[in-house]
């Protein structure tokens, strides 16, 4: 029994912390980050608007008994809109320098910004929002592909489908 509930308190730890993987010396962890979020209640509605910008929160820790040199980091985020049929998928891109990592050192990093928008309905508790269906990092040292992290199996299938996205306005 105590370990039955030693795998599930795994478990839970590894779904609150994201996504983690291990390759060529390199452990990454990437999990959704709140980046900005408003909501708003017009009037007497019981619907509550939500505005919301999302990133990824990226962990990179070099595993590894060598240094690793400076890469690049490139994402693909995925969103699904909602009130759509058929569904609109959209894709965000972008890619940020990856630091030069020393043997043990990591390297913390906030990547993408994408706008997220919907209604919460307050009176049944159902949310129509602006979903993020999948996303993809690629570590590249050297011009070369080092390490590949995605979200979901399914993302290769939505990738085709997705538009690119708007970049959000700053003020």
């Amino acid at each position: 029994m105590k370990t039955f509930l030693h795998a599930v308190l795994g478990l839970l730890m590894f779904a609150a912390v994201g996504f983690a993987e291990e390759a060529n010396g390199l452990r990454l962890t990437a999990q959704k980050t709140v980046l900005e979020s408003e909501t708003s209640r017009p009037g007497y509605s019981s619907l509550q608007r939500v505005a919301k910008a999302l990133g990824l929160k990226v962990n990179g820790r070099n595993i590894s008994f060598k240094d690793l040199p400076e890469g690049t980091l490139d994402y693909t985020i995925i969103v699904r809109r909602w009130g759509y049929s058929p569904d609109r998928y959209e894709s965000y891109t972008g890619s940020e320098k990856f630091a030069a990592l020393v043997k043990g050192a990591e390297t913390n990093m906030t990547v993408g910004e994408v706008p997220l928008g919907g209604y919460d309905n307050l009176g049944s508790r159902k949310q129509y929002q602006d979903t993020i269906e999948g996303w993809q990092i690629v570590v590249k040292h050297d011009g070369k592909e080092t390490f590949k992290l995605t979200s979901t199996a399914a993302f290769d299938k939505l990738l085709p489908k997705a538009k690119p996205g708007a970049k959000p306005v700053k003020n």
